[in-house]
């Protein structure tokens, strides 16, 4: 497995990245799970033999199933051996059940640590842009999460080119941790979205190119 520098971070990872979105997952009208706990461990184990170390989940995968079955399959391993990106955007608790306010950020994250069982979290992703948020308020509490030691790096998820590049902005003027990741919302050919509609919305590579960040794809599959 080759390793790669991650954007313009001092951070190593495996150049392929095992997303976690199906653990825990319920088929449709059933409730048995697409992936279960003990085949979530072996699909973890047969990554590890082959040198993945980067790991991707979100706490609402699975509604939570994803991050406690990682964690409960990190708990036999050297932490310091793997990188792991979870999101923020779906509250597990409270009336109020999606957004990126300070007090949902700081829910969140502790129950995120606490079913990864972990004190910290390599990357840290806001998983969607909400046009009722205060994006200040977000970036600066993600900044207090840097220095406190709960995240390590800050990521963006689903962000389109001048979302990503207010971001980076305000990060800039505030002298706030900048984003160093971001996560397009569309990483492979779609034939049902038109290319028009794809290319001028989504031109994500361009914003990371220009901030140097390091780009992660999305549900890749095989053209």
């Amino acid at each position: 497995m080759d390793y790669v520098r991650f954007g313009t971070t001092g951070l190593e990872v495996s150049r392929l990245c095992l997303g976690a979105w199906m653990f825990g997952s319920k088929v449709p009208d059933s409730d048995a799970e697409i992936v279960d706990e003990r085949q979530a461990h072996a699909l973890l184990d047969a990554a590890w033999e082959r040198g993945i170390n980067f790991f991707d989940t979100a706490n609402v995968y699975g509604r939570g199933a994803s991050e406690r079955y990682l964690g409960s399959w990190l708990a036999d391993q050297d932490r310091e051996d793997f990188v792991v990106a979870s999101k923020v955007f779906f509250a597990h608790r409270g009336r109020q059940r999606t957004g990126l306010s300070r007090k949902i950020l700081r829910a969140e994250i502790e129950g995120t640590l606490e079913r990864l069982d972990t004190d910290y979290l390599d990357i840290y992703y806001l998983h969607a842009w909400h046009e009722a948020f205060s994006l200040e308020e977000t970036l600066s509490t993600l900044n207090d999460l840097v220095h406190e030691g709960a995240i390590h790096y800050i990521g963006l998820s689903n962000f389109a080119t001048w979302q990503v590049m207010k971001a980076l902005w305000i990060c800039d003027v505030r002298g706030w941790e900048k984003p160093v990741v971001v996560q397009p919302p569309i990483t492979f050919p779609t034939p049902s979205i038109p290319r028009s509609s794809r290319c001028p919305i989504f031109s994500t590579p361009v914003a990371t190119r220009g901030s140097r960040c390091a780009r992660t794809r999305r549900s890749p599959r095989a053209s």
